[in-house]
Parts: structure tokens; sequence; C-alpha cells
């Protein structure tokens, strides 16, 4: 999955969670977590997102398994550089026992032409 927003701008973006192919309801206390960085291996994330701050699941998980919505926020962005920018991202599952990545990507930050 590969997502794009401009510098400094709000977006939400549609998250579809699977497992093996099947849409895996998020109940029982499963968590969404995801995080940004610039490489793979970069130890802090630039951008974080979890369940309940930035993350919401569907309320109704019976008609909409494993749909989730991820919010970006300016500040989430503007403390970049204002120029093209490609993050790498992974979506992780926590269900308290058996965490498993659910989705990665990039996510490709687009300079700002109109400033304040």
């Amino acid at each position: 999955m590969d997502i794009s927003i401009p510098h400094g701008d709000k977006r939400t973006f549609a998250i579809a969670i699977t497992s093996g192919g099947t849409p895996l309801p998020l109940t029982g206390g499963k968590t969404l977590r995801f995080q940004a960085k610039r490489t793979h291996d970069q130890v802090t994330a630039l951008i974080a997102k979890a369940t309940g701050s930035g993350i919401t699941h569907d309320p109704d998980q019976g008609a909409n398994p494993g749909k989730a919505t991820l919010a970006l926020d300016p500040t989430d962005t503007s403390a970049l550089p204002n120029r093209r920018t490609i993050l790498v991202f992974d979506i992780e599952v926590d269900d308290g026992a058996d965490p498993f990545t659910a989705i990665s990507g990039t996510l490709e930050i687009r300079p700002e032409v109109a400033r304040p």
C-alpha cells in the first residue's frame, strides 16, 4: 500500500486489515500501530499512530470486519523539510499475544506550494 499527502495537510486513509486474505475483525482488544521512518532500520519513527491516537476502528466490526481509518494531521509532516520525502511504513496488528505486520508500503510527502 502506498499513500501520499501534501506537506502540512490533513488526510485520512481507509485501512482494510486481513489475515490470510480474510478480513480480520478488530475485536477482542486488538490494536493497530502505524510507524513511518526514513529507512526500515531507523530506530525512532518520524510519524507514529495507534488505535485511539490517530487510528480509529470501524465501530461495526460485524458488518465491516478489519476496517479502520488512519488520520494524518498537519503536525505529522510539518516538522519535516518541505520537499518530496519518501518514508517507509507498516501497520502492525497487536492482539496481546502474536503481533504481526498486516500492511506495509511507502508514504510520499509532497512539497507544499502555497505556504502561510
